[in-house]
């Protein structure tokens, strides 16, 4: 499973002959990029190998996986499987309100943030011919909200107010 980052990890040591990287340095990276997407993260590889003169931090690597995971997202995919969403069967509606409740699994964070930016019963109520211009004015808004936290924090974000606007208490270790 990991065999795909100590290849990534072996392109980077091979573009970045400078010094060497420690046997215990690459299991770092290994164990720190584990959950990053294999094409996100060859990418990114490619991206660092074309633009920086020196071996990458892991922040750097993370950093440039999730823009390339958050490129790969839209506004009209998301708004498509929002609308699937809201006409399916089985879909949770709340008869008092009107609206069907928010899902409980969210596809991406900017899809997360775009609706608590815009409004879950605004996107349930709006008039299809203004939802498309209105959604994807917030939509980039919220995906430039989203890929800000992780740049500063990493994918937690931690650095600012979460989509519950909560600025969450970093854990300390012990």
């Amino acid at each position: 499973m990991t065999q795909y980052i100590r290849d990534e990890i072996k392109r980077l040591i091979a573009a970045f002959p400078q010094r060497p990287v420690l046997a215990e340095t690459q299991a770092v990276y290994v164990d720190a990029l584990g959950d990053m997407d294999p094409a996100a993260l060859h990418q990114a590889v490619d991206s660092v190998i074309r633009s920086d003169d020196w071996f990458p931090t892991i922040r750097r690597l993370r950093t440039v996986c999730e823009e390339y995971a958050f490129g790969q997202l839209s506004a009209a995919t998301d708004r498509q499987w929002l609308e699937r969403y809201i006409n399916g069967i089985g879909a949770p509606y709340d008869p008092v309100s009107g609206v069907v409740a928010l899902p409980k699994n969210w596809p991406n964070p900017v899809m997360q943030e775009a609706v608590r930016l815009f409004g879950w019963k605004r996107f349930q109520d709006s008039n299809p011919e203004y939802l498309g211009r209105d959604w994807e004015r917030v939509w980039n808004e919220a995906r430039g909200l989203v890929l800000k936290r992780a740049a500063i924090e990493g994918p937690a974000g931690d650095a600012l107010p979460t989509p519950e606007n909560v600025r969450p208490i970093k854990a300390v270790a012990s």
